[in-house]
């Protein structure tokens, strides 16, 4: 038998790619969600079942509401609430008057002029550059004395220095230059308003306790605030030397060279509560 080799023959090789199908993946509901959609399934269901109940209710609700509104009107009260804080004073003001008579109204008038001039040049020497100075009256009327006719005329000032430890010396060097009355002297502190604005909440606060007080004498409850403002009745809230009617609050006892180491502020408010 012949032996000779067979000739081999090599196949092709065929190579396939495969592209890969990319399917999206939708990922699984967090347990919030679903107890979220579960619960507002739940919620409309229980509406739906029980549509006729809650519709009573809110007829039943409403009607007596509108019943309360209508017939049963809240009892009104005003009560007035003080507030007082402690500081110390930082500026002093006053007013000045000064009064210049004469048969003759154009000299009067012109003495009146000569009497500005002083009265601003002595508050500059007194209290120093910064010195506040305003003019807030002026008058001209004529006037019988002893059968003569003299007109008057009647500056008033309002002064304010920035250091309070200059009222004495103010005082005294006015009325050495010959002003007529000075009144009004008044210490403030340093950011006033900023103390007043804390005066008023507290005297808010007071009127509020007070309308408690009572609204529980009379076994009802306070509702909601009708109106508040400022009570006037006591005055402005700054402190004065002597005490007067123009302030409500008292000045302070201890004096060092003519001025309180501390002075209160006081406010007064006026607030009306509804009471139920």
């Amino acid at each position: 038998m012949d032996q000779t080799p067979q000739p081999q023959v090599s196949k092709p090789q065929i190579s396939i790619n495969r592209k890969q199908a990319t399917v999206p993946v939708t990922p699984p509901v967090t347990s919030s969600v679903g107890s979220s959609v579960d619960f507002m399934t739940s919620l409309f269901s229980f509406i739906q079942k029980n549509k006729k109940i809650i519709s009573t209710f809110i007829i039943i609700f409403g009607a007596a509401w509108l019943i309360k509104l209508v017939f049963f009107k809240p009892a009104v009260i005003s009560v007035v609430g003080v507030g007082t804080l402690t500081a110390k004073p930082a500026k002093v003001e006053m007013l000045v008057t000064k009064v210049d008579s004469n048969p003759d109204p154009v000299l009067a008038i012109m003495a009146a002029e000569e009497s500005i001039t002083a009265i601003t040049a002595k508050a500059k020497e007194l209290a120093g550059e910064d010195v506040e100075i305003q003019k807030s009256f002026y008058q001209v009327t004529p006037s019988v004395v002893t059968g003569d006719i003299l007109y008057q005329v009647v500056n008033v000032f309002k002064i304010t220095s920035q250091d309070s430890s200059k009222a004495t010396d103010l005082i005294k060097g006015f009325y050495a230059s010959g002003v007529t009355t000075i009144s009004g002297v008044n210490f403030i502190p340093e950011d006033r308003e900023k103390v007043t604005q804390e005066a008023r909440k507290a005297a808010i606060k007071d009127a509020k306790q007070q309308a408690k007080n009572i609204a529980r004498a009379s076994g009802k409850r306070v509702g909601r605030i009708i109106s508040i403002g400022d009570d006037f009745s006591k005055g402005n809230s700054t402190v004065s030397t002597d005490g007067s009617s123009n302030t409500d609050s008292e000045a302070t006892l201890n004096y060092v060279g003519g001025v309180p180491t501390e002075i209160d502020i006081s406010k007064s408010m006026t607030v009306t509560y509804e009471i139920w």
